[in-house]
Formats: structure tokens, sequence, C-alpha cells
């Protein structure tokens, strides 16, 4: 029984463009990498006792192609400490200092970079406890704010070194 060209000839060409999809490095390079960065508040200054208070701050990137500019702002009710612009390329962990001298007595810190956000508590004043955290009536609160989406953690005696 010999097959007419019309019912082969689809068949073949089936074939062929699937061995040659699978085969061309062209079709595994379709997919991109969604870059992504993240923002840590490695550890702050919970009460401020100088005329300066500091935090370290961990930034990790994922797919980032060269390096960006984002701007970091520092602000407490809505008056703003420390302004200045940051290049993220890469991870990198820094810190970073502003004056207490327009600090309330407590006052949550608000740390934007670019279009997120980072938040903990400080207190002015002198420390009167040694052992970390018993200072404050409530947990320090960091909040990660991206876009539409919020998310709440509570740090309870984190360890300042």
């Amino acid at each position: 029984m010999k097959l007419p060209l019309r019912a082969v000839f689809p068949v073949i060409l089936f074939a062929f463009l699937l061995l040659a999809f699978s085969l061309s490095p062209y079709w595994h390079a379709l997919a991109k990498k969604q870059e992504s960065t993240s923002y840590t508040l490695y550890s702050y200054d919970r009460v401020a006792q100088g005329e300066k208070a500091c935090f370290s701050l961990e930034v990790n990137t994922a797919s980032l192609s060269g390096q960006k500019n984002e701007p970091l702002v520092v602000s407490v009710q809505g008056k703003t400490l420390l302004a200045e612009k940051i290049k993220i390329a890469g991870n990198f962990f820094r810190e970073f200092c502003f004056s207490t001298e327009k600090l309330p007595k407590k006052a949550l810190v608000e740390i934007s970079i670019g279009n997120e956000s980072l938040y903990y508590h400080i207190r002015k004043g002198t420390v009167t406890n040694t052992k970390p955290g018993l200072f404050f009536e409530e947990p320090a609160l960091v909040v990660l704010k991206n876009g539409y989406a919020k998310a709440n953690f509570s740090v309870k005696n984190f360890p300042q070194g």
C-alpha cells in the first residue's frame, strides 16, 4: 500500500520543524529572567544617643543588567533627614547615618529607596537598660512596601553590634 504524498508531507514537515526548534540555540534564548532587587534593614540604632543615628542597609539583586541609580531618602514625620543617590550594581552592604537634631523623642523612621520603603522605630535619649529590646514598650516594626503589596515584620530583641 502506497501513501499519497499529500498525507506524508505534513508529517515530514512537522518532524523537521520539531527537530529544528529543539536543536536551535535561539529557541532557548526566548526566556528572559525578571530583574529583582531586595532591600534588607540589617541593623539600626534603637536609641539615638549622640549627634547622629545610623542604620545598615543590604541590597541584593538578581538578574540586574548593568547598574541603576536610585534615590535614598530618610525621613521622619515628613521631614527629610538624609537624601542621596545610591548606585545599585550587584549586591552590597553599606551603613548610612543621619543627624538627630530634628528627631522627636519617639519617631518612626522611613527609608525610601525608589518605590520601596523600610520603616523602624527610634527613640532619642540615653540607654538605661543594656539588654537588647527591653527599652521599648512595643516591638519595633520593619515594613517593606513594594508597589501594591505590603509585608509586615515584627522584630523582637534584634541584636545590635
